[in-house]
């Protein structure tokens, strides 16, 4: 699941095609530090992530003009244990942090 701004995505599929219907124009990045999990029992875990996003119009063919980071915000995520490993089963974003001209 993945709690975006007023929606919400449930599923591999539904996330997939909401990425996939973004602009082919528009770059991003996402830079994360302070990662910090909290262990609630042997199947699952709760975490916070702090992110810097940048957002640029362009051809990735060479370095696009940095215009600045238009949000700052976190990441809190609930982690379960499955047969493969640690996976990410909710992610809900809030904004702390945005940059009203970005658009």
């Amino acid at each position: 699941v993945l709690e975006r701004w007023d929606q919400t995505f449930i599923g591999q599929r539904a996330i997939a095609a909401m990425l996939d219907a973004r602009p082919r124009d528009i770059q991003t990045r996402h830079i994360c530090s302070n990662i910090e999990i909290f262990p609630r029992d042997d199947g699952e875990a709760t975490g916070i992530t702090y992110f810097l996003f940048f957002r640029e119009a362009g051809d990735m063919g060479g370095p696009l003009a940095l215009t600045g980071i238009k949000m700052i915000g976190e990441y809190h995520d609930l982690f379960r244990r499955s047969d493969s490993g640690w996976l990410i089963a909710r992610r809900s974003i809030k904004i702390i942090f945005r940059d009203e001209t970005a658009g």
